[in-house]
This record gives C-alpha cells, structure tokens and sequence, in this order.
C-alpha cells in the first residue's frame, strides 16, 4: 500500500555492563544513523522507494505521500 509507519535502527555499540547503567549514566549516541541512509539510498538505487519519499521521511513526521 506504500505506507510507512516508523524508520527504526537499534544497533548501539555499547558493552552489556555499559547498556545496564541507569538512564543518566548511560553513554549515549545514535544508533544505527550511519547505516540507516545508506540502507535508504540502495533502496532507491533497487527503485523500491522514490528518493522523494526518502527524503519525506527523514526529514518530517507526516509519512503520507
């Protein structure tokens, strides 16, 4: 139907001991934002996805195009 609910990543290069801290002493990061638009990008390139349509998702929270 080419809705799109949600983009997601959840790789996070973090120990398990890292990982069990509390909230505020947790490291932080980006999970998975160095692989995400490339994914993206060899989508368009297979033409699953319109780079127009890449470009609506990553960048606003309305996903109807």
């Amino acid at each position: 139907s080419g809705i799109v609910e949600c983009i997601g990543t959840d790789h996070a290069p973090h120990k398990k001991k890292e990982k069990e801290l509390g909230y505020w002493e947790a490291p932080a990061g980006v999970p998975g934002l160095e692989t995400m638009l490339p994914l993206l990008l060899d989508a368009v390139n297979k033409k699953s996805i319109s780079l127009q349509k890449v470009v609506a998702l990553t960048s606003s929270n309305l996903f109807e195009m």
